[in-house]
């Protein structure tokens, strides 16, 4: 886009302001509310969105007090139905791959010793009453 088909903003100011530690802020000044809020209105999408290019210029232009003198204009780029349609496409055949298989919850149980087998030995009968200890 050239600059003579950027929309510039109407009703608001920007600047950005450098610190010595390293830092930076960004301002807006609006000396007149009602025209930011009608040029707003008047380039707002239909979805009722609205997007704003900030930037500086190649050789930064200062204010008085060293502040940097920032450009905003609405920013008018919108997505092409061609550029989105291959996306679907590419999508489409990659969906029956990635089904999530329902997981199982996972039992766990306790480890059992092995166990040596033990035949039954047979003791001699010492008499009716008599209990072996």
């Amino acid at each position: 886009m050239s600059n003579q088909d950027k929309i510039w903003m109407d009703g608001a100011f920007f600047k950005k302001k450098n610190f010595s530690n390293g830092g930076s802020i960004h301002t807006m000044y609006s000396p007149n509310v009602d025209e930011l809020c009608a040029w707003l209105q008047a380039n707002k999408k239909q979805d009722n969105s609205i997007s704003i290019n900030i930037s500086g210029s190649k050789e930064p232009r200062m204010d008085d007090k060293g502040n940097e003198k920032l450009n905003a204009s609405l920013d008018t780029w919108e997505p092409q139905a061609q550029q989105q349609a291959p996306q679907q496409q590419m999508q489409q055949p990659m969906a029956p791959q990635m089904q999530q298989i329902p997981q199982q919850p996972v039992q766990y149980q306790q480890p059992v010793a092995p166990q040596q087998m033990q035949q039954p030995q047979m003791m001699p009968q010492q008499g009716m009453g008599d209990p072996q200890f």
